[in-house]
C-alpha cells in the first residue's frame, strides 16, 4: 500500500511539474508573438518619424518592459499625437491606434464621423448633444454617418473637402477604415489593433491629410479665436 502510495504522489507531481512546463512554454510564445508585433509596430512609427519629422516617447510598465509608443510633433500648425492605447487585460484586452490633432479653439463643438463600411471597433460613442447630420443629398459623406452638434460646420463645407473626404474613403480601404471624432478641442481618428503593415500606416496618412484640411475649416467657422461663434 506504501509502495502504491508513493507512485501516485510520484504521478500526480510529475503531472503537476509537466502542467507548470506548459503553461510557461504557452505564455513563453505569447510574449514572443507580442514582442514580433510591437517590433513591426515601431518599424512603421519610424516611417512616419522621418516622413513627419516626429518625435517619439516609449512608456514602462511596472516590470520595466515598454508598452506605449507615442510620436508627437506638428503638422500644418496644429500639435499632433499618434499612440496605441488599451483596455482590460488578457482575453479581453482591446487595442486602438490614434491620431490626434490639437484644435482647441473649436470650443464644445463634438462630432463623430462613422464609415457606413468600416473597423466596428473603432466606433466612438455618440455625444448625447449630438444630433444626426443628413447628408443623403450630398455625394461627399452620404458614405458616413455624422453626428455633431454644430450644425455651422456644414453650412460653408468647401468643394476641397468634399473631395478629400472623397479620396480619402477610397484610401481608407473600406472595412478597414476607422471613425473620426471632434470632442473637447481635439481631432482623432482611430483604428482598432496596432500599426503593424504597410497598409494601416497608409490609411493614418490619408487621415492626417483629411483631419489637417478638416482642422483648417474649423478654425474658418470658428473665427479660429472665438468658439462662440458656432452658437
Amino acid at each position: 500500500m506504501l509502495i502504491r502510495r508513493e507512485k501516485r504522489l510520484a504521478t500526480t507531481g510529475m503531472e503537476i511539474l509537466l502542467i507548470g512546463v506548459t503553461i510557461l512554454f504557452v505564455f513563453y510564445l505569447g510574449l514572443k508573438a507580442y514582442s514580433r508585433r510591437y517590433d513591426k509596430m515601431l518599424k512603421q512609427y519610424e516611417v512616419l518619424e522621418k516622413r513627419f519629422q516626429l518625435k517619439r516617447k516609449s512608456y514602462r510598465n511596472k516590470w520595466g518592459s515598454e508598452f506605449r509608443h507615442n510620436l508627437s510633433g506638428n503638422y500644418k500648425g496644429y500639435s499632433l499625437s499618434l499612440y496605441n492605447h488599451y483596455h482590460g487585460k488578457w482575453n479581453a484586452k482591446q487595442e486602438w491606434t490614434s491620431l490626434s490633432l490639437e484644435v482647441l479653439f473649436a470650443g464644445e463643438a463634438c462630432l463623430v464621423i462613422i464609415p457606413l463600411v468600416g473597423d466596428v471597433l473603432a466606433k466612438f460613442a455618440i455625444p448625447k448633444e449630438a444630433s444626426r447630420i443628413d447628408f443623403s443629398e450630398r455625394s461627399s459623406l452620404s458614405n458616413f454617418e455624422v453626428w455633431s452638434n454644430q450644425e455651422a460646420l456644414f453650412e460653408k463645407w468647401p468643394d476641397s473637402l468634399s473631395q478629400r473626404f472623397e479620396k480619402s474613403l477610397i484610401a481608407l480601404d473600406g472595412s478597414n477604415a476607422g471613425c473620426f471624432q471632434l470632442s473637447k478641442g481635439f481631432l482623432e481618428y482611430r483604428e482598432s489593433g496596432l500599426m503593424v503593415d504597410d497598409e494601416k500606416r497608409a490609411r493614418f496618412q490619408e487621415a492626417l491629410l483629411l483631419m489637417g484640411e478638416f482642422a483648417d475649416h474649423v478654425s474658418i467657422v470658428s473665427g479660429h479665436s472665438d468658439p462662440s461663434s458656432f452658437q
